[in-house]
């Protein structure tokens, strides 16, 4: 998987996302040779860049069946808990 970048412009607030390539395109800069000067395009100071990570909802039947079983079970430990409390609570 290649990497995502999220770019935000601060002063609008406009979210985009990019690849590697794109991200460099993005922020190009070009050399004038008549003014001596380098022309950026989009300046990085105009910008919050972070990685950003897709992620993928795989959800497998195993683990459905395991957090189902572990439910099961910490109810039935909360109820027989409270019983016997409550029985020992009666004496």
């Amino acid at each position: 998987m290649e990497n995502q970048f999220k770019v935000i412009n601060r002063t609008t607030r406009e979210e985009q996302i990019f690849n590697s390539d794109e991200l460099q395109r993005f922020f190009h800069c070009e050399y004038d040779k008549e003014t001596h000067k380098i022309k950026y395009f989009n300046k990085w100071s105009d910008y919050a860049v972070s990685t950003y990570f897709l992620k993928k909802h795989n959800i497998k039947k195993e683990s459905i069946l395991k957090t189902v079983i572990i439910s099961f079970i910490a109810v039935t430990f909360v109820i027989l808990t409270t019983k016997i409390i409550m029985q020992w609570m009666s004496i």
